[in-house]
């Protein structure tokens, strides 16, 4: 049976003198937890595309570690989702790995409002004109017009 003194030796020894930040820890975690999601969810994408190819073509966490010209010890944080990720990174990781790790949506909205509104704006205008102004404006890229568009033709 152990004493008394001996468990508190034993005891004092699982104490530590430093100060423990969890709460900081727990916190940051709160704050950067959208995109710490999304740093795991690619990692663990990568570590699938790295087990894949390695049966096709021996392709590890070193080999792509040389092949993005970084070090090992990078792509070992980038593969346990802790790295935030630049999009230069993301894209050298898909181009060795063959892959697509992120993609951003095109939306593409044909405005009949800006079509009619610039040919009622331009009544002196020619047919090609008007076809011209047609296509200048047929394509707006991710935005929808909720706005009356300004008429400057009464100005």
């Amino acid at each position: 049976m152990m004493k008394k003194s001996e468990n508190r030796k034993n005891f004092d020894k699982l104490i530590s003198d430093k100060k423990s930040n969890w709460l900081d820890e727990a916190l940051w975690m709160e704050e950067n937890e959208a995109w710490l999601d999304k740093s795991a969810q690619i990692a663990i994408r990568i570590l699938s595309e790295i087990h894949r190819q390695k049966h096709v073509n021996g392709m590890t966490q070193k080999k792509l570690a040389e092949r993005m010209g970084v070090r090992e010890q990078y792509i070992n944080k980038v593969v346990k989702g802790k790295e935030n990720l630049t999009l230069k990174t993301i894209s050298k990781i898909e181009a060795v790995l063959g892959i697509k790790l992120i993609s951003v949506e095109k939306e593409t909205v044909i405005s009949k409002q800006i079509e009619v509104r610039k040919q009622e704006e331009k009544p002196w205008a020619s047919k090609n004109q008007k076809e011209y102004t047609n296509l200048s404006y047929q394509f707006i890229s991710n935005y929808q017009l909720n706005e009356p568009i300004p008429n400057y033709s009464q100005a």
